[in-house]
């Protein structure tokens, strides 16, 4: 096997998989998502800091103002501590997700790559001159399409 290869596999496993896995840059949405993120991050924060508030005002009538506002705060580090947990298994889930799909494509280039290798090899064994003037052609074709 050409030494070359496992290079050529993975340049073109990296174009492939910035295709794949960003399509962000090919629809231009990328400024409306973050947005709407943050307008959703701010409605989330201050809905949140007014239940909040209205949880510790319901406490005030039950509790003394010490344990309503201890309460209050252990309700934030629990809602805190699931959100994390809920982030952490995102994370992991797309972190393996991301693993498989690269595992397929890295296969399926793999295969791709070999089975042109086995194809190719006997005519650049035959004709070494054209196949280095073909190969030339396809770098600088190539070349010029990735800049």
């Amino acid at each position: 096997m050409n030494p070359l290869m496992p290079l050529t596999g993975k340049i073109l496993m990296d174009h492939l998989m910035d295709a794949v896995l960003a399509p962000d840059h090919l629809t231009g949405q990328k400024k409306l998502r973050t947005a709407l993120s943050v307008l959703a991050g701010v409605s989330f924060v201050l809905g949140g800091g007014f239940i909040l508030y209205g949880f510790y005002l319901w406490l005030l009538h039950n509790y003394s103002s010490d344990i309503a506002a201890m309460i209050t705060g252990l309700a934030c580090l629990v809602f805190a501590g699931a959100s994390l947990l809920i982030l952490w298994l995102i994370d992991w889930y797309t972190h393996r997700r991301l693993t498989r799909m690269r595992e397929e494509v890295s296969g399926i280039i793999q295969g791709v790559i070999e089975s042109a290798a086995d194809e190719l090899s006997e005519p650049i064994k035959e004709n070494p001159k054209t196949a280095l003037l073909a190969s030339v052609l396809v770098g600088v074709l190539a070349g010029s399409r990735l800049r």
